[in-house]
């Protein structure tokens, strides 16, 4: 038995943050607390300087040694308001083993990737190119498999990125170059800011350089932070270049909140412009005299409060000063209150008098942050008189849960989205509130009080831009900032003149004129930041809806080579691997073999999928021989129950007997090399497990399947759920009203843990409580967000709680995170289904059977394809035209088993006794009366299938054994998924599912039992 090609040393997770100082807050303030409060004033604590966390650079879980920063450069080139800054890393792997580096950071607001390099084995940095996201996934994975050198930059949640590097050789430094471009702010003293990314996440540097280039600026007039005072400045030609080198640097909050340079800003408008690939493109920061009106004392509040998990990441006691300000400036009003998280809590009023909200902040106080995020409840309308109120949003932005926000109320109230984390989706929540008729109020670039004024005043806003000459224009915000209004477009003329119309609160308007000329021919390729600044201006507009633009996003990615929640940069190694993945390679001598390559390639595709259509047919040919063969249902022959004695330690050999010892020699470990690193404490799986197979209890309840004549009356059995872990038992034993807060109790500790969330909720179901059981379940998406194995047994679970529509969803997201797996396509189909909608259900499956996938995916095709014809038999009148003539026969089974697992690179096996005491599986995978199971799936998620035509009378035993895995499974142990069917095929199909975890390698479990009865006699 063998595990494949991923062979490789265990592949461990790194994290780098590269926080951006602009999120660092504000310095402290004292509390007034020697002077008691008047009656009905509420004291608000002071806030403590915001402590940026500092975890580990490298996080590698299971590492002997913590991987080191060698080196960090970082080289900042000035021209005008743009700073392009060259971040080279050097990292060494001290272990003796090869690691996988995993590097998370995010960006500020107006801050780009512009490029990245990773360091190849000659020495040689080679440069990214744009792919697809999924595509870069996919790629990425496939290559590891292959012990060769790629790396992959991709955005995850909001505004954070995540740079894969494999592999980190032992003892040897490797480098990776990250290039970013800003546009620099001007701060309330007129001055420009730089803030250099140097917070290493609690990883000392052992060596730091940093230079920046100034051009124009004189040396005099640069002030420096405290941690560059001892920099070296000094002027060169017109430039003035400042210089700092350090050993052992490791940044410290102090340092952090001092680690730039200022200089006076050029007061004057500021154009830039690009030419690329024949087409012009503009970006401009225009001076704009503000103009502002105060805006009425609403009587009327409604606050939306994001309950959910990540809600616990942000800075309340910020949120609750910029109340304290709001109910001083508004000591009378309603407070209409919507905690929200997987879903909303029913709306609460509460009446502030003179200021004293305590009521309300006790409320607060004591919410739970428990669920995921679901950003449509953010936009439900919340009764108010018109034009008497206002709402004010407290979230991250990071919605993961439910569908997609509804449309604004053209004459609802003005809503303002307030940021108080450092993760936040930034932008997200700035576009949700312009829409809205209010503004972002981010509480780590402003005072509460400063926030504050931005609700009191109406300022303003850019209503449309008139004019010739260009298409397509975009800005950050709709309000200029600092008297500053940013602004980017496509330019389609020689020349162009952009008039921006400005209304103010009162109805007036103030325009704002542009003239400029395109760049010329000659000017092609000299600067690519107007065009890579638009296009991600572009990107970050459509965001707000971006389900309807995912096309387009993905477009613009890949053309100006930009990372988008659609689009990835990616390094490969050799023009071999771009040309097999079908990557355009990035600019050299490499391109124009590759699209030589290509054009020869076109006419093998097509030939490849007339091929594997033939192939499919030929295997169904093969199923629909075996399903029309009259198999013997009588007593097995004694003879052929010899092989059943012996058990040997390899795939290919005789299963085992009855009993399922379990003998250290059945298990495929993997290679020493690859063993798994022993995961943080982790929660027992759900189900108790036992050596001895009788000792499992089952559970109570059957399910006989409805008698047709003829056919075998059948009864199903699952095995019992017993609690096992300590925290498992105290909520189960726990009384209905004290079990959420124990769980909240219990969850600090584990909320890292998939484990804890799956157990939990499977308590809450047991016992009942559905809603909460959902609500615990939901975390799934909120902590893993972009792991497609986490979400497929989130939506396993979902649909065994009858959550089938949530359970919908959260597939059509992992076919968008991974629609390279079949998988993916055939959940979907089958959820479709589920949902009763069985047209989108066939064409998902065809998409299965007919795709071309990965050989470790063996047998999935011809699976879902026996299940696209059962629903098309069973819902007579669907469109079937699509699918191949030589394929269209639906082929009913008495019994069907289907096991499904949620990890890849995990080997799980299914094993099926039948009456005569005959074990089917990848060993024998044919029994004497006619029990078939499809081809092993040891590398990937399964299915792995048992079918069987007609049932012997008898009782049926189901298996699931754990062999093996090449990977660190994210929950500590594979979670599996077993269905089990009677009548398959036919209108009288009945179907149990049951979801368990194998905590360790040699696990076996029974799952669960058939017992099939004598078949109705037939009447006269």
């Amino acid at each position: 038995m063998t595990l494949g090609p991923l062979s490789f040393p265990s592949r461990l997770r790194l994290s780098l943050a590269f926080l951006a100082l602009s999120v660092l807050p504000f310095a402290a303030r004292a509390a007034n607390a020697a002077t008691p409060p008047a009656p009905g004033q509420v004291t608000e604590p002071a806030i403590a300087p915001a402590q940026p966390r500092l975890p580990p650079l490298i996080q590698a879980r299971g590492s002997e040694l913590a991987i080191e920063l060698t080196r960090a450069d970082l080289r900042t080139q000035v021209r005008g308001s743009v700073a392009t800054t060259l971040l080279t890393l050097t990292f060494t792997n001290p272990n003796s083993r090869v690691l996988e580096g995993e590097l998370q950071f995010p960006l500020r607001e107006g801050q780009t990737v512009q490029a990245f390099s990773l360091e190849m084995a000659d020495g040689s940095m080679m440069k990214a190119v744009p792919v697809p996201k999924a595509r870069g996934r996919e790629v990425f994975e496939t290559v590891v498999r292959q012990r060769v050198d790629p790396a992959l930059l991709e955005q995850t949640a909001g505004e954070q990125f995540k740079l894969r590097i494999y592999p980190l050789a032992p003892k040897r430094p490797r480098q990776v170059q990250i290039e970013l471009q800003e546009w620099l702010p001007v701060g309330n003293d007129g001055r420009q800011h730089l803030r250099l990314p140097l917070n290493f996440a609690g990883t000392p540097a052992q060596a730091l350089q940093v230079q920046v280039s100034l051009p124009a600026v004189q040396a005099q007039q640069i002030s420096l932070g405290e941690g560059l005072a001892a920099a070296d400045v000094r002027t060169e030609g017109d430039s003035t270049l400042v210089s700092l080198q350090r050993a052992a640097f490791l940044a410290s909050s102090e340092q952090l909140t001092s680690e730039g340079l200022a200089w006076p800003a050029v007061q004057r408008d500021t154009v830039l412009t690009s030419r690329i690939e024949g087409r012009g493109y503009m970006h401009a920061e225009l001076q704009v005299p503000s103009q502002t009106l105060a805006r009425a004392k609403p009587e009327h509040i409604a606050l939306v409060w994001d309950a959910s998990g990540s809600g616990l990441r942000r800075d309340h006691a910020r949120e609750f000063q910029l109340l304290a300000a709001l109910f001083k400036w508004q000591p009378q009003a309603t407070v209409h209150l919507r905690v929200v998280r997987d879903a909303a809590e029913p709306l609460r009023q509460f009446a502030v008098r003179d200021g004293d909200w305590r009521l309300l902040r006790e409320a607060l106080e004591a919410t739970a942050y428990d669920g995921a995020s679901n950003a449509a409840l953010w936009s439900e309308p919340i009764p108010m008189p018109a034009g008497k109120g206002l709402t004010l949003l407290f979230s991250d932005g990071l919605g993961n849960w439910g569908d997609s926000p509804a449309e604004p109320a053209k004459d609802g109230p003005a809503a303002f989205a307030v940021n108080a984390s450092t993760t936040a989706n930034a932008l997200y929540l700035r576009q949700w509130a312009e829409r809205r008729g209010g503004v972002l109020l981010d509480l780590f670039r402003q005072e509460p009080a400063q926030a504050l004024g931005a609700v009191q005043q109406q300022s303003l806003r850019l209503a449309r831009v008139e004019g010739e000459g260009f298409a397509d224009w975009a800005v950050p915000s709709r309000y200029p900032e600092d008297g500053r209004m940013l602004i980017a477009a496509r330019l389609t003329a020689a020349s162009a003149t952009l008039d921006l119309v400005f209304e103010g609160a009162n109805g007036q308007t103030q325009r704002k004129a542009l003239t400029l000329q395109a760049p010329p021919p000659s000017a092609e390729g000299a600067s690519d930041f107007a065009a890579k600044r638009w296009a991600q201006l572009r990107v970050a507009e459509m965001l707000g809806q971006a389900h309807l633009h995912k096309a387009e996003i993905q477009s613009l990615g890949q053309r100006f080579g930009i990372v988008t929640p659609e689009t990835s940069l990616i390094v490969l190694e050799s023009l071999a691997d771009f040309i097999r993945f079908d990557i355009t390679p990035p600019a050299g001598p490499w391109r124009q073999a590759f699209l030589e390559q290509r054009e020869r390639g076109q006419s093998a595709k097509l030939a490849s999928k007339t091929q594997r259509l033939d192939a499919l047919a030929q295997r169904f040919a093969e199923f629909e021989a075996w399903w029309a063969k009259d198999f013997p249902k009588k007593a097995r022959p004694a003879s052929k129950h010899a092989p059943l004695e012996g058990i040997e330690g390899e795939r290919g050999v005789p299963p085992p007997p009855p009993h399922f010892a379990r003998p250290p020699e059945l298990m495929l470990s993997p290679p020493p090399a690859m063993a798994a690193p022993a995961p943080a404490p982790m929660a027992a799986p759900a189900q108790a497990f036992s050596a001895d197979p009788n000792s499992a209890r089952e559970r109570s309840g059957v399910v006989a399947a409805p008698q047709r004549q003829g056919q075998a009356v059948t009864t199903i059995r699952l095995q019992a759920w017993v609690p096992d872990t300590r925290y498992q038992k105290r909520l189960a034993e726990a009384q209905a009203q004290d079990r959420y807060a124990i769980y909240l109790d219990e969850r600090p500790q584990n909320a890292a843990s998939t484990a804890f969330f799956l157990d939990a909720a499977e308590v809450f179901k047991a016992k009942g409580q559905l809603d909460l059981a959902l609500r615990v379940l939901s975390n799934l998406a909120e902590i893993e967000a972009e792991n497609r194995s986490v979400l497929r047994i989130l939506a396993y679970r979902l649909q065994e709680m009858g959550a089938k529509a949530e359970a919908l969803r959260v597939l059509r997201r992992v076919a968008e995170i991974a629609p390279d797996e079949p998988q993916s396509s055939r959940d979907l189909g089958l959820a479709y289904a589920a949902n009763g909608q069985y047209q989108k259900a066939i064409e998902a499956l065809w998409e299965t059977a007919t795709g071309q996938w990965d050989a470790r995916f063996p047998d999935i095709d011809l699976i879902a394809l026996n299940e696209l014809n059962a629903i098309a038999a069973q819902h007579p009148g669907l469109d079937t035209a699509i699918i191949d003539p030589r394929l269209q026969h639906n082929l009913p089974l008495d019994l069907r088993v289907v096991l499904a697992w949620d990890a890849d690179n995990v080997d799980l096996d299914l094993w099926v006794k039948d009456p005569n005491g005959e074990w089917v599986s990848y060993a024998q995978p044919l029994s004497y009366q006619g029990g078939r199971i499809s081809r092993d799936a040891v590398r990937g998620y399964g299915p792995e299938v048992y079918s069987l035509k007609v049932a012997k009378p008898g009782r049926y035993e189901v298996r699931a054994k754990f062999f093996g895995s090449s990977r660190q499974v994210i929950s500590g142990a594979p979670s599996l998924m077993l269905q089990l069917s009677t009548g398959f095929g036919s209108k009288k199909q009945q179907d149990r599912q049951v979801i368990l975890r194998l905590q360790n390698p040699r696990d076996e479990i029974l799952v669960g039992t058939f017992d099939v009865g004598l078949p109705t006699q037939t009447k006269p």
